[in-house]
């Protein structure tokens, strides 16, 4: 025979698990034919929904409606302990079940069961609005109480656990005394627990105590949460990366997209090559490089097999350039810096190159380039035929130009056209020059091309052998970024077309696209999931991480008797056979609470707890869900609903007196409140 305290080897958690007195196969055999089966709404007694949703997501929970069904309740009722109503509240729970399976009733009264739990706790004896997550703990405490087969409650202070105790031992030691005191169906169906470890910051001691729950509240992580759960837990990380179209007057993108911990650029360009139709634009059948730019100046071209650093990544911002095709030449791409005045552009523009390319095909593409950002003169006009219907015409000093190129990449092809038709050796004026200097903050700088004025041969100062082709060791400076090429604009200029001397981010165009291959992203297919969701998994690493006391809440070390903001953590040790969860949307900020409406995707079958699980056992923590408990509206001004899934396997919605069919996939929506699952091994 099994000592007090002493734990069954083949199976450690046997001192927690029991064997219930519930056959829920006899509820078909009480049921009449013509009977409502639960379904069945409750009417409102004024403001008093979210008891009537609770009620609901209560009258679903098959094995405790069979429990009272069956009246074996009643050989578990105690009508001596002060600390429930002496049966009362189990008494008229069986009346109101009755209610709701065993008639013809669309809805019954729960006005007694209003008044008996307002007995001990005296919030509820108004008509106000109240919150359903308190509503249902107090009302499991007392009718836990109601069928308390402990007659007498002794009390004893439990000590945390010793140091020589192992962590089965120490929950065993405080389940037992918890049962002792505790001993319902109630507890049997609902009670979990939770290792509870505070640590001292100062001499690293350790507090380590067992906490019994019927229904757990987690907290909803904020973005800078959501960000460590998933970099630490998933290992996964939030990056964005700028895309810059060939045809620069095209907008540019800011693409936010989720990454493994282990990927490399790579990987990011190949999945945003897969998921081309989220986007705007298509590199499906295009290379790219990626470039760094740090304070405006370009300081790496990046090697695409690097892997990212989540550490460091954000020290510089990446922007991903689409390579260009030279006749088949192997070319590199050139930085441009554009300077209006005093200001320089947010990001460099660049040209690809080649080695060998003459100073005639590198001034054309450079005039390309600029003819982008600028309003500069071409010599040739065009047939009207040539130009789309948005392409506008202008004259400045009787040269004609495109305003309009952005709007369209075809006219900008136009343009190519146009400029390859020009001779080499047009004499037009261009409003702009283009210098070549050491660093972009210094002034003195070598012009080496100014309106009619071509200085591309003039070199000497960069120490150029004349013996040495000159457009290919520029090229070499360029690309090693040793120097910068600039284009310098006179800030009286009116032929600017951009603001691009503004600061990035108002300057490019954002469009977002948040996705990623990992599979607890996607545990619904309904339309509110979409990879920027938070899951409830995530809501669970939330609870299970470390967090420091804040001050006010400091914690008194027994070992250094100091009162320190002490480390406390949280983890699951055993869960209940019924899981009910609350998702805390109503946080106090400030003097004040804040409903946090967001979407949580919650899986409605096969929720795997056993990751979580810290004492390994033979259960296996699979869960399937049977009830929703739902918040419209704001802290003072909403309304609760419940949609929960009948015996017979169908969903139904619960509002008030109203109860309809419902489908399954309503039952997942931002409106979750409280989650009823049901673990499927007992």
């Amino acid at each position: 025979m099994q000592k007090k305290n002493e734990t069954n080897e083949k199976n450690p958690m046997s001192f927690i698990q029991k064997k219930l007195p519930i056959d829920i196969s006899q509820l078909k055999t009480i049921l009449g034919h013509n009977d409502n089966h639960g379904v069945c709404g409750s009417i409102n007694l004024g403001n008093t929904c979210y008891m009537n949703s609770s009620i609901a997501c209560l009258s679903n929970c098959t094995e405790l409606t069979t429990f009272f069904l069956t009246k074996n309740y009643k050989n578990f009722k105690n009508t001596s302990n002060k600390n429930g109503l002496n049966g009362k509240l189990a008494e008229e729970w069986y009346s109101l079940l009755k209610d709701y399976w065993k008639s013809n009733k669309s809805h019954g009264n729960p006005k007694n069961i209003k008044n008996l739990v307002a007995k001990k706790d005296k919030k509820f004896e108004d008509l106000e609005q109240q919150d359903a997550n308190e509503f249902i703990v107090i009302f499991l405490e007392i009718l836990s109480e109601d069928l308390n087969l402990t007659k007498k409650q002794k009390y004893l202070e439990m000590e945390e656990q010793q140091k020589e105790e192992k962590d089965i031992q120490g929950a065993q030691r405080f389940w037992e005394f918890h049962y002792s005191r505790n001993n319902s169906i109630i507890m049997d169906l609902f009670n979990g627990l939770n290792k509870s470890t505070i640590t001292c910051p100062v001499c690293k001691y350790k507090s380590i105590t067992y906490i019994p729950f019927s229904s757990l509240s987690l907290l909803i992580p904020n973005s800078n949460k959501l960000k460590k759960i998933r970099y630490e837990n998933f290992n996964l990380f939030d990056i964005s990366i700028y895309y810059i179209p060939i045809f620069s007057l095209a907008k540019s993108y800011k693409i936010n997209i989720r990454i493994n911990k282990n990927s490399s650029y790579k990987d990011v360009i190949n999945q945003i090559k897969e998921k081309v139709n989220e986007f705007p634009f298509d590199i499906s059948d295009t290379e790219v490089d990626i470039i760094s730019v740090k304070n405006k100046l370009i300081d790496e071209i990046i090697n695409l097999d690097t892997q990212i650093d989540n550490k460091t990544y954000n020290n510089s911002i990446k922007f991903i350039v689409q390579k260009e095709k030279i006749n088949g030449k192997k070319t590199f791409f050139i930085p441009i810096y554009i300077k209006l005045g005093n200001k320089i552009s947010s990001y460099p523009r660049g040209i690809y190159a080649y080695e060998g390319m003459s100073y005639g095909e590198f001034k054309k593409k450079l005039y390309v380039l600029i003819r982008k950002y600028i309003y500069c003169p071409i010599k040739k006009r065009p047939e009207s035929k040539q130009l789309n219907i948005n392409t506008k015409i202008k004259t400045i000093n009787t040269q004609y130009i495109y305003t309009d190129l952005n709007e369209l990449p075809t006219s900008i092809a136009k343009e190519y056209d146009i400029l390859n038709s020009l001779s080499l050796d047009v004499k037009i004026k261009y409003p702009y020059k283009i210098c070549i200097q050491k660093d972009i903050s210094i002034s003195d700088s070598t012009i080496i091309f100014e309106e009619e004025k071509d200085f591309f041969e003039n070199l000497s100062n960069y120490e150029i052998n004349s013996n040495e082709s000159q457009i290919d060791l520029l090229a070499f400076y360029l690309k090693d970024l040793q120097f910068i090429l600039l284009v310098q604009i006179d800030d009286k200029s009116d032929r600017f077309r951009h603001s691009i001397c503004e600061e990035i981010d108002k300057c490019v165009v954002v469009q977002s696209a948040d996705y990623c291959n990992n599979d607890f992203l996607y545990q619904n297919n309904n339309d509110n999931n979409n990879g920027n969701n938070i899951t409830l998994d995530d809501c669970f690493h939330l609870f299970n991480m470390e967090e420091q006391l804040e001050s006010g809440n400091e914690w008194l070390c027994k070992m250094c008797k100091n009162k320190v903001n002490a480390i406390k953590k949280l983890e699951f040790f055993y869960l209940p056979k019924i899981f009910c969860i609350c998702l805390s949307r109503f946080q106090k900020v400030g003097d004040d609470y804040r409903k946090y409406d967001k979407y949580i995707d919650f899986p409605l079958t096969d929720l795997n707890m056993d990751k979580y699980i810290i004492a390994k056992s033979e259960l296996s923590y699979i869960y399937d869900i049977f009830a929703v408990c739902e918040h419209y509206g704001s802290r003072y001004g909403g309304h609760y609903t419940a949609i929960c899934k009948n015996y017979d396997g169908k969903w139904y919605s619960y509002d008030d007196s109203n109860c309809s069919e419902a489908e399954e996939k309503e039952v997942c929506s931002k409106n979750a409140y409280v989650l009823f699952y049901r673990r499927r091994d007992w």
